[in-house]
């Protein structure tokens, strides 16, 4: 069974009043993507199927794969069809659902986790490794004097994916100077007119995993590997069940 965490970056009990934000993340660790196509490609939209198969390299193949699985366990979860699921690209090039309006999805991944976030609220994710390599002049393009001085380089790239997670909140991705806004707290302040927004960072695993939502959210986390895998044949014959 899947690790479950509920706001695991506070003490505080999660806020009734508040809506929740949903983040999945899978493991490639231990997939064989042959065997993992076959028994699971019923899960795999043709444009992901596409986009594996794309790939040069299998660890980007796997990523995908299982950015994909994170996504039918998200959808899952809200008892919505899943198999496979669909979605589409905006202008911007940020996935939304195409036949669940009021419903927003998120994906993002690195080293060899997959993570989505979904909401019945605008949301987003960013997800790096805590090791992951930066170059000496990272932080110049990153850091503004609002920001604070990061201590150390785990404290620059929990920086890095709490503002990740703002620029893909807003749509325009990389489009969006990180010198353009400031994490204070919880909080992205923008200094160009932008909407402020609530980030929720946490650490595990050996990585960083921020949210970003214009509103204030309670965030649950279900961490699932390989093994878990064989729940989503569970969850879709009790869906075709009903």
């Amino acid at each position: 069974m899947p690790k479950k965490f509920i706001d695991i970056d506070s003490d505080l009990m999660p806020d009734p009043s508040l809506p929740t934000v949903r983040v999945f993340t899978v493991s490639t660790d231990g997939i064989d993507l042959g065997e993992a196509l076959e028994a699971y490609k019923d899960f795999i939209s043709p444009a992901r199927m596409k986009k594996i198969i794309r790939y040069a390299h299998m660890s980007d193949k796997k990523l995908s794969f299982c950015s994909e699985i994170a996504l039918c366990f998200a959808l899952a979860g809200l008892s919505l069809p899943f198999y496979p699921p669909k979605y589409a690209y905006d202008e911007w090039g940020k996935p939304y659902l195409t036949e669940n309006e009021g419903v927003y999805m998120n994906i993002s991944h690195s080293g060899s986790m997959a993570v989505c976030v979904i909401a019945n609220i605008p949301v987003s994710v960013d997800v790096l490794e805590t090791d992951y390599y930066i170059s000496n002049d990272f932080k110049r393009k990153v850091v503004t004097a609002l920001d604070g001085e990061p201590q150390d380089k785990r404290e620059l790239l929990s920086l890095w994916t709490k503002k990740e997670s703002y620029v893909k909140l807003t749509g325009k991705g990389l489009r969006t100077s990180m010198l353009s806004f400031a994490i204070n707290g919880d909080k992205a302040i923008s200094s160009i007119g932008g909407k402020e927004a609530f980030i929720k960072s946490i650490e595990i695993d050996g990585y960083f995993i921020s949210i970003a939502s214009y509103e204030k959210a309670n965030a649950e986390y279900l961490m699932f590997s390989k093994d878990d895998l064989p729940l989503l044949t569970e969850m879709e014959s009790k869906q075709k069940a009903l």
